[in-house]
């Protein structure tokens, strides 16, 4: 899942989403280093609920599509990850900076479910 820059170095997503949520949430220096371990271990859950489930979230749109059955599943299981992840935020987090947080999650749970859906 990790990109590739124009510069041949490789990013890891956990670090691609600080950066904009550096951004996006105003955080201080003291918050973006709190954040870093939070959203790593972010990722590391939800791939492993990914390849326990065996769904790639990155397959090409000509891959077979999950089933309503896998895409329940697949969110059920992803549940616990997300509400970890905003227990932890939460407890670095200001209000103003937690309301945006879940305004953010919405949208990438948003476009990973675009994306699942879209297969053909």
């Amino acid at each position: 899942m990790a990109s590739t820059p124009s510069d041949g170095t490789s990013t890891a997503p956990h670090l691609e989403a600080l950066a904009v949520l550096e951004d996006r949430l105003g955080l201080s220096e003291e918050q973006t280093a709190a954040v870093e371990p939070v959203l790593a271990q972010h990722h590391v859950e939800q791939q492993a609920v990914f390849e326990r489930l065996r769904i790639n979230p990155n397959a090409s749109r000509s891959a077979p599509r999950p089933s309503r059955t896998e895409l329940f599943e697949l969110a059920s299981a992803l549940m616990p990850v997300w509400e970890q992840a905003n227990v932890a935020m939460a407890e670095i987090l200001d209000e103003a900076q937690m309301a945006e947080w879940m305004v953010y999650q919405n949208e990438r749970r948003n476009q990973l479910r675009r994306r699942l859906q879209g297969r053909r």
